[in-house]
């Protein structure tokens, strides 16, 4: 739930906020996400997890909102761009901050398992599809290929391993990135 510490007003001063989970790089051949999704008021990439469909399905959900929206509305909770406008009327309209802490509540709902509350990019999806905003989908070069990487899931000795040698080479060619365009504006080019 620590991704909802972005909606804190005193982050207000900026127009928009990517959110990447920590098993996320970015290489510097990555795209301009700020400038290509400058006119969305929330940007993610829309994959709906099995459990919320079933939630959607048979559960809470079914009542609760017009599936075809919370459908369209879902992000995965990997990568994101918010704007302070759509950050401004979740404060205004909910209170995310409450839900910081996890009540680990867990109950059967219509013959479901759940665990409160859920996910937070279900509550984000939730709190979106009631909202005057729409999600704009991420193009997939911004969620997966050679200029992101994700070492997404369950975390095991191996896999950890394997994400900071990525890191490390990720690492060097941002160093390397970074020298050479530290070299070009000294150059003037």
């Amino acid at each position: 739930m620590d991704r909802f510490q972005i909606l804190d007003e005193r982050y207000d001063v900026y127009d928009k906020i990517l959110y990447l989970d920590t098993d996320i790089l970015l290489t510097p051949n990555y795209g301009d996400i700020f400038e290509k999704y400058a006119h969305a008021d929330i940007a993610g990439h829309n994959i709906v997890h099995w459990r919320d469909l079933e939630l959607l399905e048979k559960g809470w959900l079914k009542d609760a909102v017009d599936p075809e929206r919370y459908k369209s509305n879902y992000f995965h909770g990997d990568i994101f761009l918010i704007s302070r406008p759509f950050r401004q009327w979740l404060r205004a309209n909910v209170d995310p901050l409450e839900i910081n802490v996890d009540k680990g509540k867990h109950w059967n709902t219509h013959g479901i398992e759940t665990r409160w509350p859920v996910f937070d990019q279900s509550l984000f999806a939730y709190w979106l599809t009631k909202s005057p905003f729409k999600l704009t989908h991420l193009a997939e070069e911004y969620t997966i290929g050679s200029e992101i990487i994700h070492e997404g899931g369950a975390k095991s000795d191996t896999t950890t391993q394997r994400f900071f040698e990525k890191f490390e080479s990720v690492n060097a060619h941002w160093q390397k990135y970074m020298t050479s365009s530290e070299a070009e504006n000294e150059s003037g080019t």
